[in-house]
């Protein structure tokens, strides 16, 4: 029964090392960093980049190509409040979900689209105050039948 144990044990730590070893460069810097977080909407658990500073917020998701699946972008604000963006700087489609400091989806956007080239560029704003605002890809929201009223569970790294 000892052995069995220590066969465990070892193929855990084992399988951890491994693990650490493979992920991509991107994850392997948040790896236990404090960079990364983890989203809960329904059993989708989706790892997310945390934007909690001014210039994060700010900067969000502009410049990039594309999202990785399984991939986000978390915004937490010091308070609730009434938070508008725009998809200034962006190259992709995202859908973009509010959420309450009690975890609850307040206000979402579907498929919002970058700025056209013509300087139209949509502000979209929630009618009820949030604490969170997570954005992932186009689709999302409709893959996995997001909707007001909803409970997000929200793993954010020990600071």
């Amino acid at each position: 029964m000892r052995v069995i144990f220590l066969a465990f044990v070892a193929g855990l730590v084992l399988g951890l090392f491994v693990g650490y070893v493979f992920l991509d460069e991107e994850a392997r810097e948040g790896f236990g960093g404090g960079e990364y977080g983890f989203v809960m909407v329904g059993d989708v658990l989706v790892r997310v980049e945390i934007a909690d500073t001014p210039e994060e917020r700010i900067r969000g998701l502009s410049g990039r190509e594309s999202l990785k699946p399984g991939w986000g972008m978390l915004f937490i604000f010091p308070q609730e409040g009434i938070y508008s963006f725009w998809m200034y700087g962006m190259r992709f489609s995202l859908d973009i979900i509010w959420i309450d400091e009690d975890g609850y989806v307040v206000y979402v956007v579907e498929k919002a689209p970058p700025c056209k080239e013509d300087g139209e560029c949509p502000s979209y704003t929630p009618d009820e105050e949030a604490l969170y605002v997570l954005e992932v890809a186009a689709g999302f929201v409709e893959d996995n039948n997001v909707r007001e009223g909803q409970r997000i569970r929200i793993f954010l790294p020990a600071v």
